[in-house]
C-alpha cells in the first residue's frame, strides 16, 4: 500500500496524539495535587482521545476497509461527549450545589465513568447484531439516532449547562463586589474566578470538538440518504484532520488554560531545569576541589595556580 503525504501527516500527529494526552494521563497519576474529581473526568477524557491517536486513525489510514474502524470511532465519539456532559455536571454541582458536592461526587464518580465507558462500548459493538451493513435501514437508523444522540444533543445540553454555570458565576461575583470585603468575601471571590475560568476552559474544548466533528456529522446524514455525490473528494480528508486536531489540541488547553495544569507542569519543567543546574554546579565544584588540590605544594605544581 503506497502512503500519501497526508496519510503520513496524520499518522505523525496520531503519535503526537498519544504522547499529549499520555502525558496528560502521567501527571494526573503521578502528581497528588491534581488528583482531583474533574482532572479524573479530563483523564478519561485523554483515553478517548488516545484511542483516536492509537488505533482510529492508525487503522483509517493503513487499513481504511477494515470494519474495527466504525466501532472504534463510536466509543472515541461516544466516550468524548460523555465525558465532557460528566465534567459539565460535576462543574455544575461545584458551582450551583456545592454543599452537595462533596458526598455526591464521591458516590457518583466511578459510577459515571463506568457508566461512560460501558455505554460507549455498547453502542460500537451493536452493529455486530446486523453485521454491520450499511445498506440496511436499520444501519442507517442506528447511525442517525448515534449522530443526534452522541454528538447533537451532548453538545447542546453542556452548552446550556456552561451557559448557566457562567452567568450563576457573574451574578455571584456582582454580589460579593457590592458586599465590604472580608477574608471570607475575597475567598470566595478567588474561588468564583476560578471556576469562571474552569467553565471558559470547558467551554472552549466543548467549541474545538463540535466544530472539528462538524464534518462527520455532515458525512454521516449524507451517506444515510444515500447523497453521496454531496461529499466532496477532499471532505474525508478534512474530517480526519479535523478529528486529529481535536484530540491534539485538548492537552494544551489543560496545561495553558487549566490552573492546576499550569502550576504543575511549570514546576515540573523548573524543579529538572533547577535540578540540571545544581548537578552542573556540584561538577563544576567537585572540579575546582581536585584541581586545587592538585596544585598545592604536595601536588608539585603550586606555580599554575
Amino acid at each position: 500500500m503506497e502512503l500519501i503525504v497526508s496519510d503520513i501527516v496524520l499518522l505523525v500527529i496520531s503519535g503526537l496524539v498519544v504522547l499529549a494526552n499520555g502525558f496528560v494521563c502521567g501527571l494526573v497519576i503521578t502528581r497528588k495535587k491534581l488528583r482531583t474529581y474533574t482532572n479524573g473526568f479530563v483523564v478519561s477524557l485523554a483515553v478517548s482521545d488516545i484511542l483516536s491517536g492509537g488505533i482510529f486513525m492508525p487503522t483509517s489510514v493503513l487499513i481504511p476497509e477494515s470494519r474495527i474502524n466504525g466501532h472504534i470511532a463510536m466509543v472515541v465519539i461516544a466516550s468524548s461527549t460523555l465525558n465532557l456532559s460528566a465534567v459539565a455536571f460535576e462543574r455544575y454541582l461545584a458551582v450551583v450545589r456545592p454543599l452537595a458536592y462533596k458526598i455526591t461526587i464521591q458516590n457518583s464518580f466511578i459510577r459515571l465513568v463506568c457508566a461512560v465507558w460501558s455505554v460507549a462500548t455498547v453502542m460500537s459493538i451493536l452493529p455486530v447484531i446486523w453485521d454491520a451493513k450499511s445498506n440496511l435501514l436499520v444501519h442507517k437508523i442506528y447511525l442517525s439516532c448515534a449522530v443526534v444522540l452522541f454528538l447533537v444533543v451532548p453538545l447542546i445540553f453542556i452548552f446550556f449547562v456552561y451557559s448557566f454555570i457562567f452567568m450563576r458565576l457573574r451574578r455571584h461575583g456582582r454580589i460579593l463586589r457590592n458586599l465590604q470585603a472580608t477574608r471570607t468575601r475575597l475567598d470566595e471571590a478567588r474561588r468564583s474566578r476560578r471556576e469562571s475560568k474552569t467553565v471558559k476552559l470547558f467551554f472552549t474544548i466543548l467549541a474545538v470538538f463540535g466544530a472539528c466533528w462538524i464534518p462527520v456529522i455532515y458525512m454521516t446524514f449524507v451517506v444515510v440518504a444515500e447523497r453521496f455525490d454531496l461529499i466532496p473528494l477532499y471532505l474525508p480528508v478534512v474530517s480526519h484532520f479535523s478529528i486529529m486536531v481535536s484530540s491534539f489540541v485538548n492537552p494544551f488547553l489543560y496545561t495553558f488554560m487549566k490552573q492546576d495544569f499550569r502550576q504543575e507542569v511549570t514546576s515540573l519543567f523548573f524543579c529538572k531545569l533547577f535540578r540540571r543546574d545544581s548537578g552542573e554546579s556540584r561538577e563544576a565544584t567537585g572540579s575546582i576541589v581536585l584541581y586545587t588540590k592538585a596544585c598545592t605544594p604536595y601536588g608539585g605544581n603550586e606555580e599554575n595556580v
